[in-house]
């Protein structure tokens, strides 16, 4: 199966998360809708939606899960800024994750990075809740 675009701007023009959002385009086309509309009005996405594309990347990615949070490698979260970055070229890779140590750095930092420790910690908490009951 192919995977078909998630968001239609016009006849001629797709953005799509390739491998990554195709899956999802019934749940998410009215948000794919909103950055869509901020990347071609302001050539660039503004900081909620790029918050929000990548809450929509790791949904994606990390799937469903019940008994834990799964692993996502630095190197897999490298490669999905990367993808951002060929679907959406103004935008900058560096906006979406940046690698521990790199431009001095003790941890990694991103939009996609902070979507991912946002999870963890929404289910840790969910987690504590269901063991104390």
């Amino acid at each position: 199966m192919t995977k078909q675009p998630l968001i239609s701007a016009d006849p001629t023009f797709f953005y799509h998360i390739t491998n990554v959002l195709g899956d999802w385009r019934d749940a998410l086309q009215t948000q794919g809708e909103g950055i869509m509309h901020s990347y071609q009005t302001l050539g660039t996405i503004d900081n909620n939606s790029k918050t929000q594309l990548a809450k929509l990347v790791i949904q994606y990615e990390l799937g469903d899960f019940e008994s834990e949070v799964p692993k996502i490698t630095p190197q897999r979260l490298q490669e999905l800024a990367r993808e951002i970055v060929a679907e959406f070229p103004n935008e900058d890779e560096l906006t979406y994750y940046i690698i521990r140590g790199q431009r001095g750095n003790h941890c990694p930092m991103g939009k996609l990075y902070e979507a991912y420790r946002g999870v963890q910690r929404r289910f840790s908490k969910t987690k504590k809740r269901k063991t104390k009951k």
